[in-house]
């Protein structure tokens, strides 16, 4: 069973997150052999800082106190991975409990064509498109950025429509205003 955390998105600081950290070391533990992933996990176990909320400091020690109880554990299942963009921002107790790192480098030209093709697979794609042409302008790109591009790209047709709807009401529609209306009125 893998647990999939989504970095801060995952832990509501509204709920409570250090019964949320718990429930999913308990979940885990329940089901095991479970593997917890972490994505993104920079953005809740970075470095400490004295600037940190009073929550974000529990929560950070919560999951370090429960990830060393399924360490010490010699019957535990149970195995802790995580990924992240920015292994420099990681606080160095969460890199010490973490004895292996793997650098997954940015992907070439076949693998970004291999990435847009997982991306738009189920998409409706103009047949005019060149995925082989875009993966060969996106040369130091990683597969996040190839999504955004992505999603983006996506934004432009719909920004096209409203933009062309917004010029055609506004040069259908003759907007008066009442005040003008009204001193011109009385004017004459």
């Amino acid at each position: 069973m893998i647990l999939t955390i989504h970095g801060c998105s995952t832990f509501s600081m509204l709920l409570r997150p250090t019964l949320q950290v718990a429930a999913v070391f308990s979940l885990a533990h329940k089901l095991q052999p479970a593997i917890i992933f972490i994505d993104e996990v920079d953005s809740f176990l970075s470095k400490r800082s004295s600037r940190d909320h009073e929550v974000s400091v529990r929560m950070k020690t919560e999951f370090m106190v429960l990830w060393d109880g399924f360490t010490t554990d010699q019957n535990a299942r149970v195995m802790v991975l995580a990924g992240t963009n920015r292994p420099s921002e990681l606080d160095q107790e969460i890199l010490r409990r973490l004895p292996q790192t793997y650098e997954v480098g940015l992907p070439d030209h076949r693998g970004r064509v291999d990435i847009l093709k997982v991306i738009l697979k189920g998409e409706k794609v103009e047949s005019l498109i060149d995925i082989d042409h875009i993966a060969a302008l996106c040369d130091g790109h990683s597969g996040s950025d190839l999504l955004e591009l992505c999603k983006q790209a996506a934004y432009f047709p719909i920004r096209d429509f409203l933009n062309a709807e917004k010029s055609e009401l506004e040069s259908s529609v003759s907007i008066s205003c009442p005040i003008c209306y009204f001193r011109k009125s009385r004017d004459h």
